[in-house]
């Protein structure tokens, strides 16, 4: 970037893109980048990044929300020998950073107002102030200070990026995008800041982009009086108008089959037309499948048939409530390689978290891990659910919106997990 008017001074450039999917393209790439921006008289340099969105969207996302033309890496590189300070161990990291104090209220303010007018001038919705992503932007940047780069990757693997940053500090969102820059003294830090992010494409994409609604700032005193600012911005997730947890144990049926196989083979098995396959050895096995209730149980057995993909039923029946076993001598049985010998029906009790919660919004689907919950969806913006914690006591929940191709993208995420007789929730971007 050039600069109108003014003397020109180099500063370092460079552009890095990975891509993270979550639905559609303009919302599945994590873009960092760093830009040099030349302001009239005065050198910035500034970098950003881009997260996929997971929260509810007002608008599209820009067109230009893409990394600029790629420039040779060196992102993190120091500042000029001019401005640079001495080194920094690692270890001033782990002492209070976590706790760093804003030491100009002043500047953040005008630069929270300097940024907001620029997105009430382009049509954007002014951005709401968020402690989160400000006690994140305000350990970042005394990070950059202290090490005398701008670098969107601390040094310490808790605080590696913006999101392991947003973790630490306890914010709970997954949709977010890094603005930093570096204004030299004796200029104007937060119109100096505003105007050269607004003249570099990325830096103007984050800003302007109506979907953010939250941001925060931090700002740092480095080498030579240069100010260090960081600005993250974030969008709202959906946050649950009404939420209820309760763990029970829920009792269901499970229908125990006795099966004598005579040579390996691949078996199907239908219970009141649900089927499942698994490959089984010769000699006597089990077969166990949770069942509704009541009975009795229609049972099929099938083995591979002449043509591919095609199964022989082998053996039918019928299991009454009381676990009996009775054959259906009508069906038809060419091979006999798997017959049924008994069967029994128990009651097994497992522990779930009984979900239900009530979203300002009726487009929310229910996900675990990457998975869909069907029928979460209860209608009118309530999702409930019973869900089976993981061996560690714990399940990683999200709520998530269909895509336009069809996918669906994560607006939220919970920690669902289980301590004593509570269930906790915790955020997790």
């Amino acid at each position: 970037m050039t600069p109108a008017t003014g003397p020109r001074r180099r500063a370092h450039t460079a552009s890095q893109s990975r891509p993270r999917r979550h639905g559609r393209p303009w919302r599945s790439v994590l873009l960092t980048a760093a830009f040099g921006a030349l302001l009239t008289a005065a050198p910035l340099a500034c970098t950003w990044t881009a997260a996929p969105s997971d929260a509810s969207p007002a608008s599209a996302a820009p067109s230009d929300a893409s990394p600029a033309s790629a420039a040779p890496s060196d992102a993190g590189a120091p500042l000029s020998a001019a401005a640079r300070g001495p080194a920094a161990a690692g270890g001033w990291l782990l002492a209070g950073i976590d706790d760093v104090t804003e030491p100009d209220p002043g500047l953040v303010a005008a630069l929270h107002g300097a940024a907001n007018e620029a997105r009430a001038a382009h049509g954007a919705p002014t951005a709401l102030w968020d402690d989160g992503l400000a006690r994140a932007a305000r350990q970042h940047a005394a990070e950059l200070a202290a090490r005398n780069v701008l670098d969107h990757l601390g040094l310490e693997p808790d605080r590696r990026t913006v999101a392991d940053r947003l973790a630490r500090a306890g914010s709970p969102y997954t949709t977010h995008a890094e603005n930093l820059a570096a204004v030299p003294p004796g200029f104007d830090a937060a119109r100096a800041t505003v105007d050269g992010w607004l003249e570099s494409p990325g830096h103007r994409a984050n800003l302007l982009w109506p979907d953010f609604d939250r941001v925060g700032y931090g700002t740092a005193l480095g080498a030579g009086g240069t100010v260090f600012v960081a600005q993250v911005l974030a969008q709202a997730p959906w946050v649950p108008l009404d939420w209820s947890t309760t763990l029970v144990e829920v009792g269901t049926l499970r229908l125990t089959l006795e099966l004598v196989v005579g040579a390996p083979s691949t078996v199907l098995i239908e219970v009141d037309g649900v089927q499942a396959q698994r490959t089984l050895e010769a000699g006597t096995q089990g077969w166990s499948v949770d069942v509704a209730s009541p009975g009795p149980w229609e049972v099929v057995v099938g083995v591979p048939g002449a043509a591919a993909n095609r199964f022989a039923i082998d053996d039918a029946g019928s299991v009454g409530a009381s676990g009996r076993w009775r054959p259906d001598e009508r069906r038809v049985r060419p091979r006999e390689v798997v017959r049924v010998r008994s069967a029994s029906v128990e009651t097994q009790f497992r522990e779930v978290v009984r979900l239900q919660l009530a979203l300002p919004t009726t487009t929310a689907e229910l996900v675990v891990g990457a998975t869909q919950v069907p029928g979460a969806n209860r209608g009118g913006g309530l999702i409930a659910a019973d869900l089976e914690l993981g061996d560690g006591g714990e399940l990683l929940v999200g709520l998530a919106a269909p895509a336009g191709d069809g996918s669906l993208a994560v607006r939220h995420r919970w920690l669902l997990r289980r301590d004593g007789a509570s269930i906790l929730w915790a955020a997790r971007p």
